[in-house]
């Protein structure tokens, strides 16, 4: 069993989630997976890959009128880049791609929260569904694939890059907010994503309402690699 030795003392007052699965062994450890958090810019993530999978692939949208929004999200999280996004390709796509790969939207405030909001509340447990399906997707070869995959890569923020890239390669999408704003904004530290960690990739997920702690939350990534590595 995990312990949150590692969670900073500074915002030990704070909620903490946690989930990691071993994509080889389908082994998994979780931590309160299931509470509901503001997932700040980590939903950008799945809301780009749901565009690119949902209309670029099907002819139904150009790359080139794409690419470099997808860009400005995932690498730099750009806000407006996320909401020119929206604005033109709106909310029903982000919940036809979730109900593609069986993701229970009624368990996600049903459709009104992500049709609504451009930010849903989610959990550990939902967005590691959502990135167990883009690690497939993103794996799988594609022209829209392998783009994608290399901005998750690049990504300039990301606990999970700060706690493993000296050893791995990494693909992440994180999230932070300093306080309680407009349309559901609370504080949040969240990141997620895929750890290649030798032959035994891993999916992880954190999520916290401390506001913009991006360190803190980098050694708890630290403490699941720890985890992954002693799993058998």
């Amino acid at each position: 069993e995990m312990t949150m030795g590692d969670w900073s003392s500074d915002v030990c007052s704070s909620d903490l989630s946690l989930y990691l699965k071993d994509l080889t062994t389908g082994a998994t450890i979780s931590y309160r997976a299931d509470e509901s958090y503001y997932p700040a810019s980590s939903i950008k993530g799945p809301y780009v890959v749901a565009v690119y999978e949902t209309l670029v692939d099907t002819g139904r949208t150009r790359a080139s009128s794409v690419a470099g929004l997808a860009e400005s999200a995932i690498v730099n999280s750009d806000n407006n880049a996320f909401r020119s996004l929206r604005e033109a390709y709106g909310a029903s796509v982000f919940g036809t791609w979730l109900q593609s790969f069986g993701f229970d939207t009624s368990g996600y405030g049903g459709s009104y929260s992500y049709r609504v909001y451009y930010y849903p509340h989610t959990s550990a447990t939902q967005l590691a569904q959502m990135w167990e399906h883009m690690y497939e997707y993103l794996s799988s070869g594609t022209d829209s694939a392998g783009y994608l995959a290399s901005l998750f890569e690049q990504r300039e923020v990301s606990p999970i890059a700060d706690a493993v890239g000296d050893k791995y390669k990494s693909w992440g999408k994180a999230g932070w907010y300093p306080s309680r704003g407009g349309m559901g904004a609370r504080p949040a530290t969240v990141d997620a994503g895929i750890v290649f960690a030798d032959a035994r990739p891993y999916l992880v997920v954190a999520m916290s309402d401390a506001p913009s702690e991006l360190e803190a939350l980098t050694t708890v990534f630290v403490g699941l690699e720890d985890a992954h590595r002693d799993m058998v």
